[in-house]
């Protein structure tokens, strides 16, 4: 009765210290911290509870990677053939003697874990491992336990750690206590992912807002006119930037300068463009008596000739109106079809 009530309590001391390690990583990856910062709070928890020499922390991702940290061996790589998804690696080895995790390692471990989405535990890998052409004695894995990390039924990457000290290997007990973590940090993981392609995707709109606000200071801010003649002009771009531009100013003849043109394609690409066709007309304008209409066009088409891609064209009208004769002057151009 005494030796099943010690087992029992044994047992029941375990429980507690495993909810407590438990309780503390989820704790501490609770906050708003980066996505390096939740990584390396698990491994170094995870193995510390694990008594494992080395651990990693593999993230499936389409299309960002995240931030790299000083203490951190990284790598990126397609997990299979037939599967779309990228893994990015974070590592951290405990010991000086424990190798890197070879690539190939990685993309059959992540592959076996994405196809059955359970713990998998392997202590004897020179009697029975499931994964295919890997050799874990000859790479230095005596021991291994990995855990899917899993927002419902949609795994996210998974945690795993090698070689745990002593003889026994990985216990039922570290079983349970990586599958609940994996489980629980999941969720931690996501939302770091989420803030921080928020913030990314917030400097993204804040430096459109800056293109925009530049770009507007490009074109004329009112109208003008002489005589009886009033122009006007105005651009509402259907992105943040846009490749739509005019341009109305008095010469020093009495003349007015007048352009209203477009580029190819919306969004950045076409401001690019924008920005240079605006930019030559200012230079040709600044001259004063020395304007020449026709060597703008011919200046604006050598120019855009050199940074256009095969496809892009800019259409506008240049002109010069003359208040006297209430007539239009411009160049006789037209565009080639692409």
């Amino acid at each position: 009765m005494a030796e099943h009530a010690s087992d029992e309590l044994l047992q029941l001391r375990a429980m507690v210290a495993e909810l407590a390690g438990i309780n503390e990583i989820v704790a501490a990856v609770s906050g708003k911290l980066a996505i390096q910062q939740i990584t390396e709070i698990l491994i170094d928890k995870s193995l510390r509870h694990l008594q494992a020499s080395q651990g990693a922390l593999y993230l499936l991702t389409e299309g960002g990677t995240p931030s790299e940290g000083p203490a951190l061996v990284r790598d990126r790589v397609p997990v299979a053939p037939d599967l779309p998804s990228h893994l990015t690696t974070f590592v951290r080895r405990t010991s000086k003697q424990d190798r890197d995790l070879p690539l190939h390692l990685n993309r059959n471990l992540a592959a076996w874990i994405l196809k059955n989405k359970r713990l998998l535990v392997i202590n004897s890998p020179d009697r029975d491992t499931p994964l295919m052409d890997v050799d874990l004695p000859s790479i230095g894995i005596r021991t291994l336990l990995a855990a899917p990390l899993r927002i419902g039924t949609r795994v996210i990457g998974l945690l795993a750690a090698f070689n745990k000290s002593g003889t026994e290997g990985f216990t039922k007990q570290d079983e349970r206590f990586l599958g609940i973590l994996g489980t629980q940090c999941a969720q931690a993981i996501e939302a770091a992912r989420l803030y921080e392609e928020e913030k990314r995707l917030g400097i993204l709109r804040q430096d459109l807002q800056q293109a925009r606000e530049i770009q507007q200071r490009f074109l004329p801010q009112g109208g003008g006119g002489v005589d009886e003649t009033m122009i006007c002009g105005f651009n509402l771009p259907a992105r943040e930037v846009g490749g739509d531009f005019y341009e109305i100013r008095p010469l020093a003849d009495g003349r007015v300068f007048v352009s209203v043109g477009d580029v190819c394609g919306k969004g950045m690409p076409a401001a690019l463009l924008m920005s240079n066709v605006v930019a030559i007309q200012h230079s040709h304008l600044s001259r004063g008596a020395d304007f020449s209409l026709l060597r703008l066009v011919e200046n604006i088409n050598t120019v855009l000739c050199h940074f256009m891609s095969p496809g892009q064209f800019v259409c506008g009208i240049f002109a010069v109106y003359e208040p006297a004769r209430r007539l239009p002057a411009m160049p006789r151009i037209r565009r080639v079809a692409p």
